[in-house]
């Protein structure tokens, strides 16, 4: 019985980050996703993506990558609460799910990520590197948004903005 339990969990975590996975993140999006829209709750949604990621791992070694994902990955979990939920959705990107959570204050946790992760330098083989981050924040509307891909497309475009204004900031979804 232990050893099925700790099977399902590994099964939902990242090797490397230690948070959750891409599929367990669908699997709980749905579920936050359908209470949202049926008690009229807010809920929003953060995509996360390390700045110049690939220039990184050529310059330092993916072990520094993978140190730099960790600590992107760690920051994150710290910053949000215990009923959110923070899932690598990608190679360097992150999805952070904030139930009961509006706009305004998902945007907070957003810039506090940002703020953290710019403002310490990492330690690089070749001395301190800048990591920083591009956010993209999205709420759930039920006029604008109707399923759960809809919210992460809408929180990844918007990250996507962010990157194209230079990265390290936070972009929302106009309301």
């Amino acid at each position: 019985m232990a050893e099925e339990q700790h099977s399902y969990r590994d099964s939902r975590i990242d090797d490397v980050t230690g948070v959750f996975n891409q599929e367990y993140l669908m699997e709980r999006l749905a579920v936050e996703f359908k209470r949202a829209r049926r008690y009229a709750e807010p809920l929003s949604c953060l995509c996360v993506d390390l700045d110049r990621f690939a220039a990184l791992n050529e310059r330092h070694g993916t072990e520094f990558g993978d140190q730099a994902l960790r600590h992107v990955a760690g920051t994150l979990r710290r910053v949000v609460r215990d009923v959110d939920f923070v899932a690598r959705a990608g190679n360097d990107e992150f999805l952070v799910v904030l139930p009961n959570t509006p706009l305004p204050g998902a945007v907070v946790v957003a810039e506090k990520a940002v703020g953290i992760i710019g403002g310490a330098p990492a330690d690089s083989p070749e001395g301190p590197e800048r990591l920083t981050v591009s956010v993209g924040a999205a709420p759930y509307s039920r006029l604008a948004i109707r399923s759960e891909a809809e919210l992460v497309e809408a929180a990844r475009a918007t990250m996507l903005q962010a990157k194209a204004q230079g990265g390290n900031r936070v972009v929302e979804v106009p309301l």
